[in-house]
């Protein structure tokens, strides 16, 4: 029974007359104004009606062409008619289930026949008569050319099937397909079937799990002797559902771009997806692009994959991460980059980063750059911007570092910028520029830039300090000669104070890097440190008294000086083995209050005695580092172990 008219609540005999009068009393409870999809509902399922009335009356009349022809060949003295073989073919399906017509003999008179044969000449009966040739027949000067019949595609049933079921309602779907005439043949149904199956194992399309259903049932494929993996079309039907939940979601449409395959434009493509992409939109987007017919077959995507990776690695089209990622996915665009040697992992970081320095992003920009002391100020972000980008200039460089705090500032914008890649800058900064930014925001080493930094700002304060004093000497007479020239004395020796700082910070990150191989050259260097610092601070002890030690000297000053010229290298070299040891071996315990305060009052007295006794500076930085010798020895010992196990 046709599904519209069961809709539509008629047996299957109805008539036209029938049809429109069920759709006029559907007609006055369903109104256009009031419920436009029941209203579209209505329609569909009274037109696909008259379209099964309509074949049911063709069909009729078929069946009645065969007698009537038999009549006319016997009125015409047995004159043939042309026939194509497509028509003969469609007259034989519709004879099918018919019985043959049965002509009873007729009773020949023999002296009739005699008669006959004595008139007609030897050779007309000896020779079978010549049939004539089946031609078609002269057609007209000036009438229209018919097309010839062709024999159904099922390759276009697919294509047409696959908007269709994306659309429409399983209802609906199955009225489809009992509409189309090609699939009124048994044996094309067949065919057609297997071929819409293998389209959809190969390219999956959003095609719901109850449409996918009705489709299955109508080709008579929803059962075990299908032939079909249960296991394969579960998983076919899950990953159609996915996509069909994601158009219901977002509500897809068809874009100009995507109506058709032959005259798909890329860079409009791209263009617009540029435009209208949004951070965390991906499914949106995915939506989008299963819902065009224009990239509906893998074929045509994988023709425009190799394009597609040029668009996108020359940078003009700028994307959020995730949209670029999924645009690599649909395309397919890792196989071609394997296929050229090309490195894609980067490129969605890449076209990110240019995404955020579109104009209208620059405050997603500033959120993720910012520090978290600052406050959301796009204005910062932009101008930070402006200031990375720039070639790379020492006057504008020497303008920036007397700044307090903006070369790191500019340093930590561009690590975040980067997500903590440098090498993603390249093509959108000066390599010189970010390099010398980044490592001015460095803390974990000492780096070049740090230093110029600290140096250029020392040099800068005493010079303004050398003319206060030139100032002071010139311009101000009541001042002594020594005390005119006090700033510019003390400018110079705060300047040698932070880069002695830098120095000892510089070492002490050295000495607290983890280890390294152990064929690596620098791992002994940096194992003899502490213990070829403290063999120098006792050297220094011991020739100081020596060369203090006169008989006009007392010997207490001598063993004082002595002691503060060593311990000039044996109290940093205890602060370098105490936090090589705390920072390479990180194991924190609670401490109580009582606890704190014994160990602060033995520390004390420790302290004192350090500064007093140069030998015991030496004995406790040998035992931190001894300590931290043993400790990096377990762990080694241990790391072998769990590796051998």
């Amino acid at each position: 029974m046709n599904p519209s008219l069961a809709w539509l609540g008629l047996p299957d005999d109805a008539d036209e007359r029938d049809i429109k009068r069920a759709y006029a009393a559907r007609l006055k409870t369903v109104r256009p104004d009031e419920d436009p999809a029941g209203f579209q509902l209505l329609r569909e399922h009274y037109e696909q009606a008259l379209a099964w009335c309509a074949h049911r009356m063709r069909m009729a009349e078929a069946e009645a062409v065969p007698a009537m022809s038999d009549n006319a060949e016997a009125d015409h003295g047995g004159e043939e008619t042309w026939h194509t073989e497509e028509h003969d073919a469609d007259e034989r399906d519709t004879r099918i289930a018919r019985p043959p017509r049965v002509v009873p003999p007729i009773a020949a008179d023999e002296d009739v026949v005699r008669t006959i044969l004595r008139t007609v000449p030897p050779a007309a009966h000896t020779e079978p008569p010549v049939r004539p040739a089946r031609m078609p027949p002269p057609v007209p000067e000036g009438s229209p050319k018919i097309p010839p019949i062709t024999a159904p595609d099922p390759q276009s049933f697919v294509t047409a099937y696959i908007p269709q079921a994306i659309k429409l309602s399983p209802p609906q779907l199955e009225g489809w397909l009992h509409s189309r005439e090609d699939l009124w043949s048994l044996n094309f149904k067949s065919r057609a079937g297997q071929l819409l199956l293998q389209s959809l194992f190969r390219e999956p399309q959003a095609i719901g799990a109850l449409n996918l259903d009705a489709t299955l049932r109508f080709f008579g494929l929803d059962h075990a002797q299908s032939g079909i993996d249960p296991l394969q079309l579960h998983r076919l039907r899950s990953h159609m559902q996915e996509r069909h939940e994601l158009l219901l979601k977002h509500k897809a449409e068809v874009l100009p771009w995507g109506i058709n395959a032959a005259a798909f434009d890329l860079d409009t493509f791209l263009a617009w997806c540029s435009e209208h992409a949004e951070e965390g939109e991906r499914n949106a987007m995915a939506a989008k692009l299963y819902v065009q017919p224009a990239l509906n077959a893998a074929a045509v995507r994988e023709r425009i994959a190799p394009a597609l990776l040029q668009r996108l690695s020359s940078g003009r089209y700028p994307l959020p991460q995730e949209i670029a990622t999924l645009l690599l996915q649909y395309f397919n665009v890792g196989s071609v980059a394997q296929r050229e040697k090309i490195d894609i992992s980067d490129l969605p970081a890449r076209l990110h980063m240019r995404w955020l320095m579109l104009p209208k992003n620059i405050g997603k920009l500033a959120k993720q750059t910012r520090e978290p002391s600052e406050a959301h100020d796009p204005g910062a972000a932009k101008r930070r911007l402006r200031t990375v980008t720039r070639p790379f200039q020492w006057w504008r460089i020497l303008l920036i570092c007397l700044v307090p705090r903006l070369p790191m500032r500019l340093g930590m914008f561009l690590w975040r910028f980067c997500g903590g890649v440098p090498q993603r800058l390249d093509g959108i900064s000066d390599t010189r520029t970010a390099r010398w930014w980044i490592g001015a925001a460095t803390r974990q080493r000492m780096t070049a830039p740090r230093w110029f930094i600290t140096a250029w700002r020392g040099l800068v304060v005493t010079a303004l300090a050398g003319i206060l004093s030139l100032y002071l000497h010139l311009f101000d007479p009541p001042y002594p000669p020594r005390d005119a020239w006090l700033p510019v004395t003390l400018a110079g020796i705060g300047s040698l104070l932070c880069l002695g700082y830098l120095t000892l910070v510089s070492v002490m990150l050295w000495q607290c890097q983890p280890e390294q191989p152990a064929s690596h050259p620098r791992i002994t260097w940096r194992l003899c440190f502490v213990p070829l610092l403290c063999l120098i601070g006792g050297s220094i002890f011991v020739v100081t008294y020596s060369l203090s030690s006169h008989p006009h000297v007392d010997p207490a000053d001598a063993y004082s000086r002595a002691i503060m010229y060593s311990q000039f290298v044996l109290i940093p070299t205890l602060w370098f083995a105490y936090m090589r040891f705390r920072v390479r071996n990180a194991e924190r315990k609670s401490w109580s209050m009582p606890s704190n305060l014994v160990f602060g009052y033995f520390f004390l007295m420790a302290l004192v005695g350090l500064f007093a006794i140069p030998l015991l500076s030496a004995i406790v930085a040998l035992g931190f580092w001894l300590a931290d010798l043993l400790k990096q020895n377990k762990k080694r010992k241990e790391a072998l172990r769990a590796k051998a196990a």
